[in-house]
């Protein structure tokens, strides 16, 4: 299946010319009017033109400046969207939308109010001549969640081809009841499981049809063993159940859209749709003005759209934060009354707030990492311990806030002996501090099995094969590229600690002992990758994938990977300790 490399489009609605390259997880964010929702409309345009291209056959037909393509013209009424304000300024010259793919085809959409919608394809490999071909060249699935509302106080009993015809659309919420009555055992079951990721305690019943002039369906749902109609659940709920069977219809190679589901839903419930959305869905697109939503995604996967700039923008940087937060309006207000909520809070140093989150789960530690009510806050590097301290005397004195804090810092390249000082200044602290045992916490995603196994998955999406021993030859001499700087590093950490501690041994003497130390990680390949600097590491593997195969790496591919049994023994102990210190 393929995937969206990147979106463009020109003349379309407000902008003059736009482009997006997509990556996995897209949350389009900016102030309103800005273009959010205009960039899932081009994709609701495709999903339209590609469910009529599937079906019917092209013609051929000669394109300036491309050449002949497979084309179609098709009625205006087939587009989910408006078209008469779709050109920008009502000009003459038609909106262009143009879709690449991950395979290079490129799909080219030009639409006009006064004009039939005209599609054709652009690709190097053969032309499309049936509806058959297309779908092979095309292998495309899109699950475009529809305007969601109220359900309906009595749903009237419809025909199998009403339900067909409205299950994907705004009507979808209309015969909801309907939908789920023809669900087989086994799709009520997955919707059921569905619901429980958001509703732990609430347990739901097949819909039922109550005979009569009309027939309607009744579905019932039990909370705290009390029975009620769906109808009287609240909106939030109503709505989590129509999201779900929406997910209900991915496939490991869907591509989802979702357009604001944070007017729906509670905080904790946004964060936990684009969790599960990044889990079920090969690549996902959302447009939010949602900083609970934003705080889950990982860096990069936030795109920046202002109808200023021509293409969007992905944030990465703590100063593209800022500027995307005050987009949205928030403030360092909003995220003190978020501290001031907060039951505990965890420091952490750069944006590592989500590993720490995603390790937590795969290791099945306390639900304490995935609270509301734990707040997380950079603190800077190793020597920020007093701001940690200085934070905490604040909270509890001046602001009179009963908090538990946590801090969990990066080793770097400091030597045992400066970690072991480090931990005996806390012992009189009413804090948890504690130091990695690897350089920081993306090294702990470079493990064997699971790193050999995302590297495996991403070689066969595109056709490529290498195996275990050649994968890992490979690995090993990458860390090869490392071991000067590593090693340089690591000796002037040493060093620079150890004429404090012991100015009696001379110089010489500690460098062949931090030596010694250096060699002793570089033994073999899981041990320098406990040193390496892991997110330079990985950057630089997935470069070298993407020259050679075609195909990159994350960090969070590779944790994907990773069973309970797979996280090192040591961050499992943190974890834990961490946990038991702030519940």
């Amino acid at each position: 299946m393929a995937t969206i490399h990147s979106i463009g489009f020109s003349e379309f609605k407000k902008f003059e010319r736009f482009s997006i390259v997509c990556k996995e997880t897209n949350v389009f964010v900016g102030p309103n009017n800005a273009g959010k929702s205009t960039t899932l409309d081009a994709l609701r345009v495709f999903r339209d033109v590609y469910r009529y291209a599937s079906r019917n056959n092209p013609q051929l037909r000669d394109h300036e400046g491309i050449g002949v393509c497979a084309s179609y013209r098709m009625p205006q009424t087939l587009i989910g969207i408006p078209i008469e304000n779709v050109v920008r300024d009502y000009g003459d010259e038609p909106a262009k939308i143009n879709i690449r793919l991950n395979n290079d085809v490129q799909v080219h959409i030009w639409l006009h109010p006064e004009e039939p919608v005209n599609a054709f394809i652009q690709t190097d490999k053969a032309l499309p001549r049936t509806a058959l071909d297309f779908r092979k060249l095309l292998p495309v699935d899109l699950v475009i969640v529809p305007t969601l509302s109220a359900l309906e106080e009595r749903e009237i009993s419809v025909r199998p081809e009403t339900v067909a015809r409205n299950e994907n659309t705004r009507l979808g919420s209309r015969n909801f009841r309907n939908i789920l009555h023809l669900k087989s055992e086994r799709e009520f079951q997955g919707f059921i499981e569905l619901c429980k990721e958001g509703w732990e305690e609430i347990d739901i019943e097949r819909p039922e049809i109550v005979r009569g002039d009309p027939s309607y369906l009744t579905m019932m749902y039990i909370e705290n063993r009390i029975p009620r109609e769906v109808y009287w659940s609240g909106f939030g709920f109503q709505v989590w159940m129509q999201m779900m069977a929406q997910f209900l219809r991915a496939k490991q190679e869907s591509i989802l859209i979702l357009d604001e589901p944070d007017i729906y839903l509670h905080p904790e419930l946004q964060k936990r749709i684009l969790k599960m959305a990044k889990e079920r869905f090969a690549q996902t697109f959302v447009a939010t003005h949602s900083t609970e939503i934003m705080n889950e995604a990982d860096p990069g996967d936030i795109v920046s759209i202002l109808p200023s700039k021509r293409t969007g923008v992905r944030v990465t940087t703590d100063e593209g934060y800022k500027k995307v937060y005050s987009y949205l309006g928030s403030s360092e207000n909003a995220e003190f009354a978020r501290i001031a909520r907060a039951d505990r809070i965890i420091f952490f140093e750069g944006r590592e707030k989500n590993l720490i989150r995603k390790f937590a789960t795969k290791a099945r530690v306390d639900k304490i990492f995935q609270s509301p009510k734990t707040a997380y806050l950079q603190a800077g590097g190793f020597s920020q311990w007093i701001r940690v301290r200085e934070v905490d005397w604040a909270l509890h004195n001046i602001f009179g806030l009963d908090v538990r804090i946590a801090a969990l810092f990066d080793r770097d390249y400091r030597c045992d002996e400066e970690i072991e000082k480090f931990k005996k200044t806390l012992n009189n602290q009413a804090l948890w501090i504690d130091v990695l045992s690897r350089k920081e916490i993306e090294n702990y995603s470079l493990v064997g099995r699971p790193l050999l196994a995302a590297i495996h998955k991403r070689l066969r999406a595109r056709g490529a094969q290498q195996t275990d021993q050649q994968i890992e030859a490979h690995l090993l001499e990458l860390t090869e590229r490392f071991r000067g700087a590593c090693q340089a590093q690591y000796s002037a950490n040493y060093l620079s600690f150890h004429r404090e501690v012991d100015r009696r041994t001379a110089e010489p003497t500690h460098l062949e002992r931090a030596n010694q130390r250096f060699e002793a990680y570089w033994r073999d390949l899981e041990s320098r990758l406990s040193i390496v600097p892991g997110k330079e590491f990985i950057a630089v593997l997935s470069t070298e994938l993407q020259r050679d195969f075609g195909s990159s790496i994350t960090i969070n591919q590779i944790i994907d990977e990773m069973e309970p049994a797979d996280i090192p023994a040591d961050l499992t102990g943190k974890l834990e300790s961490m946990a038991a210190f702030l519940h």
